[in-house]
């Protein structure tokens, strides 16, 4: 039900919701990823982003069906892990705190990669730790689910690869103990060793296996190279700034939560009438409840360490959205904090607000208006089948235009390495398809200086302005 205004939002939510929805409405046409829609994503995204279009009944708000069935998955993949490291209690609150935190809301709400990176992730961490109850083929069968399930994680989006810690440090605890323990069993440590060496090779041959049908070479330019280019600059204090204020200001429940649950646990620990109503189960944070894993706390500490130092010191640039990621590890921690009924109440009573406050847009403020929504009228007056061409892809996709496949994706990214010019924009609206042109990022195509007088050349006139880089071109002769 949190997931169902933003699926019904009447605008684009983020640029990128925009930008896959618009993806997504040129693949129902038969145009395929990265071969003729451009894709900065890692090569499994669009075909699921396709597959959710195609379950949600090609409306205009299907493209969105994939997030809500992630934040379905990602629920469920964080109740499972949090279950068998603290009980039932501890897999509720884990799963209701890292679907509604603000950071998961806006990658599970709107259409992006994030969310169903991050389910297929934490379902492999949830696989991993329940394989430790097997023995055998078992782990075996436990090792290949989780490498497949990690494999379409990295596959989704490959900025997640924190995700492979957590999955490979269980898979690699019995060969550790293995070696340590005070008579060294050769035989056991091998039989362990190929665990984790399974789990990589099968996350490989996932990750080749969705880039195969869609020219390798194109997946490697546009999901690989596009991003490293890109990466060039990096500012570890700056992504800790924002590291920190996005999570201040979009996951403030969770702190809060976290704040008050500690509280109370404390007050419950030095009141025994409390402590003997203290209802958390006896298999709490305390004593993991698999065998063969590390402790929640090496299990969470390495998984957040990871996450944090991935984001602060590798990703660039960082973008809000993949804060998400610090999210399930996070969530299941403060989970196994021991708190009473009671305890449990007041925290989620007080943490609750937070949840509209910083998710306004996603829950209430989901429709036009201003300056967008004139634009989007004029757009809908353009001729069926006509084209646009927009630098906010997401104002073509809710007037029920599409766009071309190079221009889907018409990021600040792509312009500064070159990869989107004037030029290139020009040899777009030439087409004879395309009826309209819309500026409206002075970042984007507002950094055009002649991009006006080049349009007209090609017979566009403006039509409407609302300001210096937000303006509507229209061509009066063109052939949808």
């Amino acid at each position: 039900m949190s997931r169902l205004p933003a699926y019904l939002a009447d605008r684009h939510l983020s640029f990128d919701d925009g930008t896959f929805a618009s993806s997504v409405l040129l693949m129902r046409q038969g145009a395929a990823p990265f071969r003729e829609v451009f894709s900065s994503q890692a090569p499994l995204f669009l075909p699921l982003a396709w597959l959710g279009d195609l379950l949600g009944g090609r409306t205009l708000n299907s493209p969105r069906t994939l997030g809500v069935v992630s934040a379905v998955l990602l629920a469920l993949a964080v109740w499972s892990a949090a279950r068998q490291l603290g009980g039932r209690r501890a897999a509720f609150v884990a799963a209701v705190l890292a679907t509604t935190a603000g950071s998961v809301l806006r990658v599970t709400g709107p259409l992006a990669a994030d969310g169903p990176a991050l389910a297929f992730g934490t379902g492999a961490v949830a696989v991993a730790l329940r394989s430790c109850r097997s023995a055998g083929s078992g782990r075996i069968r436990g090792a290949v689910l989780s490498g497949l399930l990690l494999g379409a994680s990295l596959a989704t989006k490959t900025i997640e690869v924190p995700m492979a810690i957590p999955v490979l440090l269980v898979f690699t605890w019995p060969a550790f103990r293995a070696l340590r323990a005070p008579s060294p069993d050769r035989l056991s440590w091998w039989r362990y060793a190929t665990e984790p060496l399974l789990v990589c090779l099968t996350v490989l041959v996932v990750y080749v296996a969705a880039a195969l049908p869609w020219s390798p070479a194109k997946v490697w330019d546009q999901a690989v190279r596009y991003r490293a280019d890109a990466a060039v600059d990096r500012d570890p204090a700056g992504n800790l700034a924002k590291l920190v204020s996005t999570s201040i200001t979009r996951d403030t429940s969770l702190w809060v939560f976290a704040a008050l649950g500690s509280v109370a646990a404390l007050v419950a620990r030095r009141s025994p009438h409390t402590r003997r109503r203290t209802e958390l189960p006896t298999e709490a944070a305390s004593t993991p409840a698999v065998e063969e894993a590390p402790s929640p706390g090496i299990l969470l500490g390495a998984w957040l360490a990871a996450a944090v130092a991935w984001l602060v010191f590798v990703v660039s640039p960082l973008f809000r959205p993949h804060v998400s990621g610090v999210v399930p590890p996070l969530a299941i921690a403060i989970s196994l904090i021991p708190v009473t009924r009671r305890g449990l109440a007041l925290a989620a009573l007080a943490a609750s607000p937070f949840i509209w406050l910083q998710n306004r847009e996603l829950i209430v403020d989901t429709s036009y208006s201003g300056a967008e929504a004139q634009l989007v009228s004029e757009l809908r007056r353009l001729p069926e089948g006509a084209l646009g061409l927009s630098d906010e892809p997401g104002l073509l996709w809710r007037a029920g235009l599409r766009t071309t496949g190079d221009l889907v994706d018409p990021s600040v990214l792509r312009i500064r390495q070159g990869r989107i010019t004037e030029k290139s924009v020009v040899e777009q609206a030439a087409l004879p398809r395309v009826c309209a042109v819309v500026v409206w990022s002075s970042d984007r195509f507002g950094s055009f200086e002649n991009l006006p007088a080049l349009l007209r050349q090609e017979g566009f006139r403006l039509r409407r302005r609302w300001g210096a880089h937000r303006v509507l071109y229209t061509r009066p002769v063109c052939s949808p």
